[in-house]
């Protein structure tokens, strides 16, 4: 088993956040900045704006879809977790 500190990404793989709030909003302007392609899902059109804006993201969606969702290789969840297993169970 690899200790956390050995694992990488490799910076051609997509992330997917699901949720912009504070902690969502926080791993996509991190992820971005270090290099990587960056995409969220968020129920808030206005914070799927505002992450376009700067620059966190270069896609997003508030209604989330199969073929989109298909586009990443790695999903961050940055939800409460009743909300999680709602949208694990929804999508």
């Amino acid at each position: 088993m690899k200790n956390l500190n050995e694992i990488t990404l490799d910076k051609s793989e997509k992330i997917l956040i699901v949720g912009l709030g504070m902690i969502g909003g926080s791993y996509a302007d991190a992820l971005s900045a270090g290099g990587y392609t960056v995409g969220a899902i968020d129920i808030s059109e206005s914070s799927i704006g505002y992450a376009k804006n700067k620059g966190w993201i270069f896609d997003g969606r508030s209604v989330p879809d199969g073929e989109f969702i298909g586009r990443f290789s790695l999903i961050v969840f940055a939800l409460y977790p009743a909300a999680m297993l709602e949208w694990i169970e929804k999508y």
